[in-house]
């Protein structure tokens, strides 16, 4: 999981990026129903975020040394050579949730 918000320069990740996502969905709590039209606006425009270029790039790296670390402790551990990392590019998108404060300072 990551979390973002838009920003001038497109899109500003949430950092600690895995634990502040985790944080935000898990105190998320829903307020009201909004119309569908307003709803299909806030993911239409997260889904234009995610299509600029290159907003994946700070993610990607985060996820490469996240990954390398951990193979790296592993396989120092098992006395096996270093892994080379290779992302795939842009990461697919397997779901999206879009928060909407409800301006209710709750």
């Amino acid at each position: 999981m990551a979390a973002f918000q838009p920003s001038q320069g497109g899109i500003q990740w949430l950092e600690p990026i895995q634990e502040e996502a985790i944080r935000l969905i898990s105190v998320a709590q829903p307020r009201a129903n909004m119309p569908a039209v307003e709803g299909k606006d806030h993911v239409t425009r997260a889904l234009a975020s995610l299509q600029e270029a290159g907003w994946y790039e700070k993610l990607v790296a985060h996820r490469v040394q996240a990954l390398k670390e951990s193979h790296a402790r592993l396989r120092t551990m098992v006395g096996a050579k270093p892994l080379e990392v290779i992302p795939h590019t842009p990461p697919d998108i397997l779901g999206l949730y879009v928060l909407v404060p409800s301006g209710g300072g709750h």
